[in-house]
């Protein structure tokens, strides 16, 4: 079972002897597999100023918490909601599902404040959602993972840091789709092995906001599909690493490499980017791209075709 300790901050007790006002940091240790335990944690982290989660205290091997409530009204459809001022979820290595026949289509929404994913795996199935960074500030560090799922969306405003070796990887229609938020990746992150079919852009990222790569991060494994005349319609499919219509900055070694597009009745241009918009790439940072390393209505400086 879940242990909670709570600690005050200034606190001063009523005749009653309970706290006159809200505690200000919890933390709290949820036994592996408690899923009931896990939901009931970030109920109260989102009550602190500061609050640590703890998974899988004991360090299993094998630690999987499979989740199959409902958050209600505004966040229907999603397992577990972050909005606490400063939550950190220390995973030790526990994977995160949605249990079979789940209604819940979404593992994690943040919605507020500052959340830190740390070494954890988000796994919530082919037709599902790991992460939606609706608002406030995702970290994901300490190897975390996103695996499989749709996508993993960043709406406008909101922002993701990638760092300390996360990864996102194994989705089917983008890997991070940045609706015009920002995205940061360092510290060697990675977004990997994601495709997307027709109708859409992006293999790797979709950036319509500001996105920033440097410290060894890498792009790379991705693919995307143009259309046939009986896809919907549009010039989609572009783009087999990044389809840029924000900004996008490569710096500090970061790499765009060996990710792929593949040209239909219209689309598949830009095998590592496409871009409409404003980018800027160190020469040699985007190799190995098939057909070509860049494409697009607008030239990518540093960056040979």
């Amino acid at each position: 079972m879940a242990s909670v300790a709570v600690m005050t901050a200034g606190a001063v007790l009523t005749g009653s002897g309970t706290p006159a006002h809200a505690a200000q940091s919890a933390s709290i240790k949820v036994a592996c597999g408690d899923a009931k335990k896990l939901v009931s944690a970030f109920k109260t982290a989102n009550k602190q100023s500061t609050a640590t989660i703890v998974l899988n205290p004991n360090k299993n091997a094998n630690c999987t918490y499979a989740l199959s409530n409902l958050w209600n009204g505004l966040n229907a459809g999603v397992a577990l909601v972050s909005r606490g001022k400063n939550t950190v979820v220390q995973g030790n290595g526990a994977v995160l599902t949605l249990a079979p026949k789940a209604d819940a289509r979404v593992l994690i929404k943040v919605n507020a404040g500052v959340t830190t994913l740390r070494n954890l795996v988000l796994a919530p199935g082919s037709a599902n959602e790991a992460l939606w960074v609706k608002s406030g500030k995702t970290v994901l560090a300490g190897n975390t993972e996103a695996r499989g799922g749709d996508y993993l969306p960043i709406e406008s405003g909101a922002t993701l840091e990638m760092g300390d070796t996360s990864s996102v990887h194994g989705h089917h229609t983008h890997g991070i789709y940045n609706q015009g938020g920002t995205l940061v990746m360092s510290g060697r992150s990675r977004v990997y092995d994601n495709h997307a079919g027709p109708g859409t852009d992006g293999g790797g990222v979709w950036n319509l906001g500001t996105m920033t790569m440097k410290d060894h991060a890498s792009i790379s494994g991705n693919s995307v599909q143009g259309q046939t005349g009986l896809d919907q319609g549009g010039n989609y499919g572009n783009g087999g690493g990044v389809n840029n219509k924000g900004t996008l900055t490569v710096q500090d070694q970061a790499t765009i490499t060996d990710n792929t597009a593949t040209p239909r009745t219209t689309g598949g241009m830009g095998g590592g980017i496409y871009n409409s918009s404003t980018t800027t790439v160190p020469t040699g940072s985007v190799t190995g791209n098939k057909p070509t390393q860049c494409d697009g209505p607008k030239p990518v400086t540093g960056c040979t075709t």
